[in-house]
C-alpha cells in the first residue's frame, strides 16, 4: 500500500534526527514523536501533527499549550487553523492531477469553477500567486460554523466577491 507523502516526510525527518540510537530500537512513530517533543515541549505554544490516509488515522500527536495565559495544554480534539499551510497540500494535489493528465494547470479556472473574478486566471497564475486576485483581509468569514449558529457562509463569502470584483491588477504581472 502506497504510504502519505506526509508519514514519508516525518519517516525522513526522524531517521535524519536520529541516526544512531545505540542499542535503543525505536519504532517510526516512537522517533517521529520524540523529535516532535523536541520541537514543541509541553510548555511552549501548542502543536498538532496528523497523518491519515483515505481510511483511517495512521498518527497523531499532539504537545504543547492551546491557551499560554492560563496554561491550558492542547489536546488532539481541539481544532486549529490550517489557513496558507494548506497551500502546500493543495499545489501538491493539483500537480498530481496535472501529472495524470486530468488538468491543465495552464486552463483558465473558470473551465472548473465558476469564478467571479477574472475568467481568464489560470491554474499556474493561482499557484505561483501572480493571479492578480486581491487580497480581502480580515476574512472574517473563517470560522467554525459551530462558533456562530445563524452564520451564513455562502452570503459571506459573496459579499467578500461583490466587494472585491476586479484584480488588482493583470493576472501574470506581478507576484504577491
Amino acid at each position: 500500500m502506497k504510504q502519505s507523502l506526509m508519514s514519508l516526510v516525518f519517516l525522513v525527518l526522524a531517521s535524519c534526527a536520529f541516526p544512531s540510537m545505540g542499542n535503543e530500537i525505536m519504532s517510526r512513530d516512537e522517533q517521529v514523536t520524540k523529535l516532535l517533543i523536541e520541537l514543541s515541549p509541553n510548555d511552549a505554544p501548542g502543536i498538532q501533527y496528523i497523518i491519515v490516509n483515505k481510511d483511517a488515522t495512521i498518527y497523531a500527536f499532539s504537545s504543547g499549550l492551546a491557551d499560554i495565559k492560563n496554561r491550558t495544554p492542547l489536546s488532539l480534539s481541539q481544532t486549529l487553523s490550517a489557513f496558507s499551510m494548506t497551500k502546500t497540500l493543495t499545489a501538491i494535489a493539483i500537480l498530481q492531477l496535472a501529472e495524470r493528465q486530468e488538468i491543465n494547470i495552464d486552463d483558465r479556472v473558470s473551465k472548473y469553477i465558476e469564478y467571479p473574478c477574472g475568467q481568464e486566471i489560470s491554474i499556474r497564475q493561482l499557484l505561483n500567486h501572480t493571479s492578480g486576485l486581491p487580497n480581502p483581509i480580515p476574512l472574517k468569514w473563517v470560522h467554525l460554523a459551530t462558533d456562530h449558529k445563524n452564520f451564513n457562509e455562502n452570503a459571506a463569502l459573496a459579499k467578500v466577491l461583490a466587494d472585491n470584483p476586479e484584480p488588482d491588477r493583470s493576472p501574470g504581472e506581478k507576484y504577491a
